[in-house]
């Protein structure tokens, strides 16, 4: 009769508070996995089963207000947050500028740095003259919202956001066009408006979609939203 191997074995709560000697293998009997010890590191290094997920698995877009769920992501390595600050909305004025757009930036984050769930804050989009709201995730990234010109004639662009939080990379936010005046052949003066930052439009134009662009001249920004790419395994 052929023999037999039976390791030693526990539970995941039983291997927390047990360092096994370098080289020894265990069973983890609620992961259904192999753990290897290596005599310093308590609870071992489990071994990722053929099943379990790799690389960029999850993509998580917050349009709205929420929250980020990190409990029971067994095998969670890292995350990587994009997050877009609301768009400012347009000078209220004949001759105004568009709205600069919300600001823009991203950090990596390890798993051990995010010790529970992050609330997420979305940035509406400004309404005429009116600066775009902030974008946060929990306290590690804000994505400022961009500027709403105010009543300005004839008034310069207005400034994009932008983004800060410890290890974030800022990568700003679009200024929007200058207000302009012009004359026509029929009248004494005639009137053009400026274009809002990124993705906004000329005149009453509202911005659309929820990355944060400004809306053209008397015209509101657009929301934010934050993107959340959840990293399983190793990469």
């Amino acid at each position: 009769m052929a023999r037999q191997v039976q390791l030693r074995r526990g539970t995941t709560a039983e291997h927390s508070s047990f360092t096994g000697v370098e080289g020894e293998m265990t069973v983890d009997t609620d992961k259904d996995t192999l753990v290897v010890h290596d005599g310093s590191t308590a609870g071992g290094i489990p071994i990722a089963k053929a099943s379990q997920s790799r690389g960029y698995t999850l993509l998580e877009h917050f349009t709205s207000n929420g929250t980020w769920t990190k409990t029971g992501k067994t095998g969670l390595k890292r995350i990587l947050v994009h997050a877009f600050g609301g768009g400012g909305g347009g000078a209220n004025q004949s001759g105004g500028s568009g709205g600069g757009s919300g600001g823009h930036g991203f950090v990596m984050l390890e798993e051990g740095d995010v010790t529970t769930n992050v609330a997420v804050t979305i940035g509406a989009g400004g309404t005429t003259t009116v600066n775009g709201g902030s974008t946060t995730f929990g306290s590690y990234i804000t994505a400022n919202g961009g500027v709403g010109p105010g009543n300005a004639n004839y008034g310069g662009g207005a400034i994009g956001g932008n983004a800060t939080g410890t290890g974030v990379i800022n990568l700003g936010g679009y200024a929007s066009d200058s207000g302009q005046y012009s004359a026509t052949a029929n009248s004494n003066y005639g009137w053009c408006w400026g274009t809002g930052g990124g993705h906004g439009g000329t005149r009453t134009t509202a911005a659309n979609g929820v990355f944060g662009g400004g809306g053209g001249g008397s015209g509101a920004g657009a929301s934010g939203s934050v993107m959340v790419y959840e990293i399983y395994g190793e990469y």
